[in-house]
C-alpha cells in the first residue's frame, strides 16, 4: 500500500501554528516594455503575495502580528528594509517576504482571553517578478 504524506504549512511569524489554507497570488502589476534586438515585448512585473488563513489565534498573537505590520510600514516610510524572511511553500522559495497585513474576523472570549475565529495574514515579496 502506498504511503500518504501530509505537509502542514506553518505561519512564518508564528511557527507553532498551522495554516488552514495558504494561497500564492500577486499584487498590483506594472507594465514593462523590453527592447531586445529591436523587438519590443511587453511584460508585467508584480510583487508576489502569500496569504495564510488560520483560526484559533489569541488576541495577544494578533497584537504581536499587528506590531510587526506597523514596524514594516514605518521602515518602508523611512526607506529602510522591512523585517523580512524567506518563505518556502510547495517547492517554491520566496525571498525577502515581509508581513503586510493582518485581518482578524470574529472573536470569542473565554475567561478573559479572546480567540479569533478566522484570520488572514498576508505576506508580500520585497522585489518584483515577471508575471
Amino acid at each position: 500500500m502506498p504511503d500518504l504524506n501530509i505537509s502542514l504549512i506553518p505561519i512564518p511569524d508564528l511557527p507553532e501554528f498551522v495554516a488552514d489554507s495558504a494561497t500564492i497570488g500577486q499584487g498590483n502589476a506594472i507594465p514593462l516594455k523590453i527592447n531586445y534586438k529591436r523587438v519590443i515585448t511587453e511584460f508585467s512585473a508584480a510583487k508576489r503575495t502569500i496569504e495564510y488563513t488560520c483560526s484559533g489565534l489569541t488576541g495577544d498573537q494578533i497584537t504581536y502580528l499587528q506590531s510587526l505590520v506597523n514596524t514594516n510600514l514605518k521602515n518602508l516610510l523611512r526607506r529602510t528594509d522591512p523585517v523580512s524572511q524567506d518563505i518556502s511553500m510547495s517547492g517554491l522559495l520566496f525571498t525577502g517576504c515581509f508581513i503586510r497585513s493582518v485581518l482578524p474576523n470574529g472573536a470569542l472570549t473565554i475567561e478573559s482571553q479572546s480567540l479569533i475565529d478566522s484570520t488572514k495574514i498576508i505576506y508580500e515579496t520585497f522585489g518584483y517578478v515577471l508575471v
